[in-house]
């Protein structure tokens, strides 16, 4: 359990929280000028965020706010704010032991302005073979592959970029300024992908 945590800094490597394990709870955090990845989980179960408000350093390329790698089971965020995000807000992906990860559970999920990327990404390697159950509620992906004043830093960055993965849900999203496509769906092996009550606009800067 951890409650009530500043945290700042660190290099594009650093992990600031590595959840690895079962049944743990991050409440009340704040973050500051990260460059690194705020939360990797991987080969941990029934694991809680709870209030995270957090910063990168601004226009970085390398922060990742959420990592969600495999054998993460059961991940649930309520309230998750974070701006500068760097390289991604979100990635969901299959490239450890462990097998593929399932159970994302998000409501009030904000990330901004990724320079290096894709704001929020499920990457090639989930593929088809096991059903990912993401649900997001009420959320922001916000300029994508854009610095801050705006000028593109990553003209192929996309919004929603969804490569791979089974069974996700989107609900009352707001998807806005990416340099690229706002939403793409970019391999056949994705299925049962869904996509409601979202404000989709203002994409596509770069063309």
């Amino acid at each position: 359990v951890a409650d009530n945590l500043l945290v700042e800094g660190g290099t594009s490597a650093t992990k600031i929280f590595g959840i690895h394990g079962p049944n743990g709870r991050i409440s009340n955090v704040v973050g500051t000028n990260i460059s690194g990845t705020l939360y990797e989980c991987d080969n941990a179960v029934n694991n809680y965020i709870n209030n995270s408000q957090s910063f990168g350093v601004r226009n970085n390329t390398t922060m990742i706010a959420v990592d969600m790698n495999s054998g993460c089971n059961n991940l649930q965020v309520l309230g998750l704010q974070n701006s500068y995000s760097g390289l991604h807000g979100f990635i969901m992906r299959n490239t450890l032991t462990g097998g593929t990860p399932t159970g994302a559970f998000f409501t009030n999920f904000a990330t901004d302005q990724s320079s290096g990327g894709s704001q929020w990404v499920f990457d090639s390697t989930l593929g088809d073979s096991a059903d990912n159950f993401v649900q997001i509620v009420n959320g922001f992906a916000g300029s994508a592959g854009r610095n801050t004043d705006t000028t593109i830093a990553t003209a192929t960055a996309i919004g929603i970029d969804i490569e791979g993965g089974r069974n996700i849900s989107i609900d009352n999203v707001n998807v806005i300024d990416a340099a690229a496509t706002g939403v793409l769906i970019n391999n056949s092996q994705v299925t049962n992908v869904k996509i409601t009550n979202s404000f989709i606009n203002n994409n596509n800067a770069n063309n």
